[in-house]
């Protein structure tokens, strides 16, 4: 990176080197770290970078509020979710399918990976649970209940 890597990160499987400076980030293979496999951004500083346990995966954290999922060899991301604060810190869990993120806040969030729950991905944006009104209007016929796993530290 053109300012110097702040952050680097190797995966433990997969070879796969990761470099954040500043809002942008870079994954490269370990063997030709000069080889870009994928590059992309933050509006602001990137605070916590992460590969899944296989290598495939890698979520990065910013002062932006933003978490941002990467599947590496298909160069797309496959999930974002942001805080109203500065994110601090991400973690896959072993099996790659959950990710633990810590706010500056002191809020901790345990987020699935892939999900197929229109409540969750509602409780990603909004960082609270549906109110019953809310869950009628965009979720008919479902039964009401609490969406969100935060805690508060």
């Amino acid at each position: 990176l053109d300012a110097g890597a702040r952050i680097i990160r190797f995966s433990s499987a997969g070879g796969r080197l990761a470099l954040a400076a500043g809002g942008r980030l870079r994954v490269a293979a370990v063997s030709d770290p000069a080889k870009v496999i994928l590059d992309y951004g933050h509006a602001d500083n990137i605070t916590d970078i992460r590969f899944s346990e296989d290598g495939r995966l890698l979520a990065s954290a910013g002062q932006d509020g933003l978490v941002r999922v990467w599947d590496i060899d298909a160069a797309r991301e496959i999930t974002r979710f942001g805080f109203k604060d500065q994110v601090l810190a991400v973690r896959f869990a072993t099996d790659g399918k959950t990710l633990t993120v810590i706010a500056m806040s002191g809020r901790v969030g345990i987020w699935p990976v892939a999900y197929d729950d229109p409540a969750t991905e509602a409780c990603r944006g909004l960082q609270r649970n549906l109110t019953p009104q809310e869950w009628r209007r965009h979720l008919p016929g479902k039964p009401y209940r609490n969406s969100c796993e935060l805690t508060q530290r």
